[in-house]
């Protein structure tokens, strides 16, 4: 039976999951609501939004920190390969804003995935 589950997540910036969500070709809406296939409603605040239309995967925030709503079975993500890819990409944005705060230059064309899946990127400093 398809229903709402809450799952700690590895991510815990709401403007670096939007810009996560934008890498993997999906949108989000904000301020809103997740509904699951028995019409159950949660409020969130930013759902995932593919092709045009809400999917059931939502982010609240409780204490400051990010919870992940999700009714799985209405995705067409399996749950493991969706947040590994989420927090890969939230990841590779904190690292981005780490370099700016510190004044390091980020060669965007230099991101790539390496042989273990990992990302890379090159940033420089001059002194």
């Amino acid at each position: 039976m398809s229903h709402f589950k809450t799952y700690a997540c590895n991510v815990d910036n709401l403007e670096f999951v939007k810009a996560a969500l934008t890498d993997m070709q999906l949108q989000y809406e904000e301020n809103t609501e997740v509904i699951d296939w028995a019409k159950e409603k949660q409020s969130v605040a930013l759902v995932v939004v593919q092709n045009g239309k809400k999917i059931p995967i939502g982010f609240r925030i409780v204490k400051d920190k990010l919870e992940l709503v999700s009714d799985w079975f209405m995705t067409s993500f399996s749950e493991k390969d969706f947040t590994n890819q989420l927090a890969q990409m939230h990841d590779k944005h904190r690292v981005i804003d780490i370099c700016k705060q510190n004044h390091w230059t980020v060669d965007y064309n230099s991101i790539q995935t390496n042989q273990n899946g990992e990302l890379e990127l090159i940033a420089s400093s001059w002194s």
